[in-house]
């Protein structure tokens, strides 16, 4: 079912995005913890000193926004709880482009919940970004699949932009369907004139990144550093190993927590190829997905970029079910991560399983930023102890 454009212009207002978008500010404040995860304090320090890069791809766009901050710590939060924010109420506009105005609501809220989205917002980290520019961008595109009005490109191609700039290497592989779109769909006036916006708007970023690079003379380790990483767990080069078992399953788990009532239903929409919107959400999955299983995946925020396609894909599909399969099924994936993410706490045992669970999914939820608790799988092992961090 594809819905009119018109809808989202008319002269009724839709309050509903508007009011969820408060719950989720609320959310993310209430749950907002200290500066601890990952490269956070990396990122205060890069904006602090001026140096505006961290380890590869860099983020300088990131680091130089919230260093026009005071306090780029508070900095990194507010663009947190604005992307959050902001992202939700993207999603639902682009939501009612696809599916009827109740699978659009029910899919908002899932995606506000999802353990992991909450988790984002509440850190001091560059992934909360991608719950806005990629979903703007396909916002934009579906627009102009309707309208074909160049604002309409210029919009994806600015949101495109941004969106890498804050996480590059999302943004390379956003950027298969951003580039289908052009080069399938769009007059080729207008596909030139977005590809050369989105180009010049790279340039912005790229090129201080790179001078950077050599300034603080880490060019050639970004490059050695990164190819490493990657050949180290790679299954594409490695094959199956403890190492590469890991990486697939750091992906994996995560995934199946947060979409396991839906993903019969993501699957099934491969029978949709046909349908241009439902080709466009996969290539948006696609080449990310395919890196993180094939080549290296890290830590569970790292599938945000391509979060709400999966959520999408699963509305067009429930579009054509009934409305109590569809309303079930979104029901329980609202309510089991609202669960998790707010009442999980690690559960001590000496199994592998149980313990994967733990690490790979439990990392990211609310007792984790309250404990500043972020193990290694290694660490509950090797010493038996799940002890938060201090």
């Amino acid at each position: 079912m594809t819905h009119n454009p018109d809808e989202l212009t008319g002269n009724q207002f839709d309050a509903f995005p508007w009011l969820l978008a408060i719950v989720v500010l609320v959310s993310r404040v209430l749950t907002t913890g200290p500066l601890y995860f990952i490269d956070g304090p990396e990122h205060v320090d890069a904006a602090v000193t001026g140096t505006y890069v961290v380890q590869p791809p860099g983020y300088w766009l990131f680091n130089r926004t919230i260093a026009f901050f005071p306090d780029p710590e508070r900095g990194i939060v507010f663009l947190n709880w604005t992307f959050s924010v902001l992202g939700v109420v993207t999603f639902y506009y682009a939501a009612r482009l696809l599916v009827q105005r109740r699978l659009a609501r029910w899919g908002t809220a899932v995606y506000a919940a999802l353990f992991y989205v909450w988790f984002i917002g509440g850190i001091h980290s560059t992934y909360a970004s991608q719950l806005l520019f990629p979903v703007l961008v396909f916002l934009f595109i579906q627009l102009h699949s309707r309208q074909p009005r160049l604002v309409y490109l210029i919009g994806a191609a600015v949101a495109y932009a941004i969106g890498a700039g804050f996480r590059p290497t999302d943004g390379f592989f956003l950027g298969f369907m951003f580039l289908h779109y052009l080069v399938r769909h769009a007059p080729r006036r207008q596909a030139l004139l977005s590809f050369s916006v989105a180009t010049v708007l790279c340039l912005v970023w790229v090129v201080p990144t790179i001078q950077a690079f050599v300034a603080s003379h880490a060019a050639g380790y970004a490059v050695e550093y990164s190819g490493k990483l990657t050949a180290q767990v790679s299954p594409a080069f490695h094959g199956i190993t403890y190492r590469s078992l890991a990486s697939v399953t750091r992906f994996v788990v995560p995934v199946t927590v947060a979409f396991w009532p839906l993903l019969v239903s993501v699957f099934r929409t491969l029978a949709k190829l046909r349908e241009e919107p439902v080709k466009l959400l996969w290539i948006w999955i696609a080449p990310g997905a395919a890196f993180m299983l094939l080549f290296y995946m890290s830590h569970a925020p790292y599938v945000t970029f391509f979060t709400a396609a999966v959520v999408l894909l699963a509305l067009k599909q429930l579009d054509s079910a009934t409305p109590r399969v569809g309303t079930f099924l979104l029901a329980a994936c609202l309510v089991s991560n609202i669960a998790f993410f707010m009442f999980f706490v690690p559960i001590r045992s000496k199994s592998l399983a149980v313990n994967i669970i733990n690490v790979y999914a439990g990392k990211y939820t609310s007792f984790a930023i309250q404990n500043q608790w972020q193990p290694d799988l290694s660490d509950i092992i090797n010493r038996d102890t799940l002890a938060p961090n201090r």
